[in-house]
């Protein structure tokens, strides 16, 4: 079975992981953002990453990291690799 374009599994969805991005010990956040609903006027968006300033506070690190660009996307997840 083919899914339509007006499918709720055809279109993107938000996300938010709690990750060390930068292996400092404290977890940062990534922010991934979905899209527009049809017929409404589409933005591009982009994913977020917000460092850890160690402070109660984060930094908006997403051009840093290289993540500022539009890509498809379907939530997210986080993992350790050693």
């Amino acid at each position: 079975m083919l899914l339509s374009e007006r499918s709720i599994f055809r279109r993107r969805w938000p996300g938010c992981a709690f990750l060390d991005y930068d292996g400092d010990g404290y977890p940062d956040i990534l922010l991934v953002n979905g899209e527009d609903w049809p017929g409404h006027k589409r933005v591009a968006s982009t994913l977020k990453l917000y460092h850890n300033n160690h402070d109660g506070t984060f930094t908006d690190v997403t051009v840093k990291a290289g993540l500022a660009r539009c890509a498809v996307r379907l939530g997210c997840g986080g993992g350790r690799l050693r």
